[in-house]
């Protein structure tokens, strides 16, 4: 299911996947991708590898790290929950809380956008 603004699509629907991510590289978008994790909280995938150059990614994904050590610090997240997503060479996915969702993934797609 794509959310409103089109910026994120709910995975889940393999053939809506495809036409979203056909649909991000006609339109030069960051590719987003939500999954459920549990209860409490979303998973965020985000592939921006065919929009920019690997410098520019690494770049990227280091600012993204750092936001999201502080993020989650600030929010309480137990770092057993995150420690599968710390990997700062190429910060492509993360947890947020469900209450959330809606802001940090569409706040990612424009800082992504803005960055490509």
């Amino acid at each position: 299911m794509i959310n409103d603004h089109n910026h994120f699509l709910f995975s889940g629907d393999s053939e809506e996947e495809k036409a979203h991510w056909i649909k991000c590289e006609k339109n030069h978008d960051p590719f987003i991708l939500v999954s459920s994790k549990g209860e409490f909280f979303y998973e965020l995938f985000f592939d921006i590898t065919n929009l920019t150059s690997s410098e520019k990614i690494s770049e990227i994904s280091s600012e993204l790290y750092e936001f999201y050590k502080s993020y989650a610090a600030f929010f309480l997240i137990d770092n057993s929950l995150w420690s599968d997503y710390d990997n700062p060479d190429y910060f492509f996915q993360f947890i947020v809380k469900k209450e959330h969702l809606e802001s940090i993934a569409h706040q990612l797609y424009y800082y992504l956008k803005s960055k490509i």
